[in-house]
C-alpha cells in the first residue's frame, strides 16, 4: 500500500467509523467491528498506539455487547496481541493469545481455520522467546487443525497448507 492510498483509506474508514457510530451506536457490535477494520489498517502501517487503543476500544464494546467469550472477542485479543507482537512487546501479546485461544476452543471448536491462525500466530511468539519445543507443538496441531478443517469445508479454511510452510 502506497502513502496516498492509505492516507485515502484511513480517512475512508473514520468516515465509515462515524457514519456507523450515528446509524447504530457508538457502543454497538457493529461500530466496534468497523473500528477493528481501521484498527487493522493502522497496524499494517506500523501505527501500533492508533491501533492498540482502537483494539482496546472495540474489545470493550465487544466483551459487553457480545460477551466476553464471543468469536468477535477472540479475533480482537488476536489482533491485539499480533499488535504487541510486532512491537516486539511479548509479555503483552501472550496473555492475549491465549485469551483467544481459549475462547475459540469453547466457541469455535477445536477444528476451526480461526483457531489454527490464532495457534500460529502464538507459535510465532513463542519461536521468538525461545519456546521452540512449545511452537512446533502449536505448529503442528495448527496443521491439524487446517486439515481437519480443508476436509470440512474446502473452499472455506483461511490458512494454507504454504503459510504453514512459511512459518517453519
Amino acid at each position: 500500500m502506497n502513502q496516498g492510498r492509505t492516507e485515502d483509506a484511513e480517512g475512508l474508514f473514520q468516515r465509515a467509523l462515524s457514519i456507523q457510530q450515528k446509524s447504530v451506536g457508538a457502543e454497538s457490535p457493529d461500530a466496534a467491528l468497523m473500528m477493528i477494520n481501521l484498527a487493522g489498517m493502522y497496524q499494517k502501517r506500523r501505527q501500533y498506539p492508533e491501533a492498540k487503543g482502537l483494539y482496546y476500544r472495540a474489545l470493550a464494546i465487544l466483551e459487553k455487547k457480545t460477551g466476553p467469550e464471543s468469536a468477535d472477542v477472540a479475533t480482537t485479543c488476536n489482533n491485539l496481541a499480533r499488535a504487541y507482537f510486532a512491537e516486539g512487546r511479548y509479555m503483552e501479546a501472550e496473555p492475549l493469545y491465549l485469551r483467544a485461544v481459549a475462547i475459540q476452543e469453547k466457541v469455535l471448536g477445536n477444528g476451526h481455520p480461526d483457531l489454527a491462525a490464532t495457534l500460529l500466530n502464538y507459535a510465532d511468539l513463542l519461536r521468538k522467546v525461545h519456546k521452540n519445543a512449545e511452537a512446533r507443538r502449536l505448529r503442528n496441531r495448527a496443521e491439524q487443525v487446517t486439515y481437519q478443517a480443508a476436509r470440512q469445508r474446502p473452499m472455506q479454511h483461511t490458512i494454507s497448507y504454504q503459510d504453514l510452510q512459511e512459518r517453519r
